[in-house]
């Protein structure tokens, strides 16, 4: 999303590269009215493209036939999909999907999950990709920390969620993570998390709120950071990719 304004508002643009190297900037319609566009997460079912947004605090949905659109409201409520507090203490915001391999999709999501008994929402979505079900709440006793942006993937049989902590406006914004041999827990902590924090000389500030790129064996992880010099409130931002890498145990290693 734009975050050139401070604010992540509308237009949102998409960038596009064949090889990492060039990219092409493209804009993107949203299918909802609205200034505030945030954590868009696509899926792909059946030839068809699923587009998961927020507007504080809704999430809403969307399809296309193609990765960037048009994009059109997903259900006749304008397209939303989980609306505020669906999940008792779990602030509806930063909807991330995963399809497991028996073919459930499970989606999470949730923000400010710091206080006592809050935490990160989760549900599956329903084979037309239009409502959640079996919806429950992972909590920050498992999750330490848990701020908000959670984003799960699987690797030789166990599951990662890795999620944003700290606070997204200074530096104390980070990345952790932790595993579970289910996809909604329960989660024990990863040995050495967090996986990437803001370094010592401040040539990287805040980073946080990834998502994961997975090509043959090897992980990216791409994340934004605090501009440099920082403006205030840590709401401009640039967007990073770095490898993401594991040691003999399956742990994560530092970024």
């Amino acid at each position: 999303t734009t975050d050139g304004n401070g604010g992540g508002r509308a237009p949102s643009q998409v960038w596009v590269s064949r090889d990492f190297l060039d990219w092409t900037l493209v804009p993107m319609n949203w299918p909802l009215a609205g200034e505030a566009y945030w954590a868009p997460d696509v899926v792909k079912r059946d030839e068809k493209f699923y587009l998961y947004f927020s507007q504080p605090c809704v999430i809403y949905g969307a399809i296309a036939d193609s990765p960037i659109g048009p994009w059109k409201p997903l259900n006749d409520r304008r397209g939303e999909i989980i609306p505020n507090l669906l999940v008792d203490k779990v602030i509806t915001l930063d909807a991330q999907s995963f399809e497991d391999r028996n073919g459930d999709t499970f989606v999470y999501w949730g923000t400010w999950g710091i206080y006592p008994g809050h935490g990160c929402g989760v549900g599956k979505l329903s084979k037309d990709m239009k409502s959640v079900t079996d919806t429950g709440i992972i909590p920050n006793t498992q999750l330490k920390d848990f701020f908000e942006a959670p984003f799960l993937f699987e690797r030789g049989g166990t599951y990662y969620m890795t999620y944003s902590s700290g606070s997204c406006h200074d530096s104390t914004y980070r990345v952790q993570y932790a595993t579970s041999d289910r996809p909604d827990g329960d989660f024990t902590m990863g040995r050495n998390s967090p996986i990437l924090t803001t370094n010592s000389d401040k040539t990287v500030d805040g980073p946080g709120h990834h998502s994961l790129l997975k090509h043959d064996d090897e992980y990216l992880i791409i994340y934004h950071r605090h501009d440099i010099p920082r403006t205030p409130n840590g709401l401009l931002r640039q967007v990073c990719a770095d490898r993401m890498t594991f040691d003999d145990s399956g742990n994560i290693e530092t970024v």
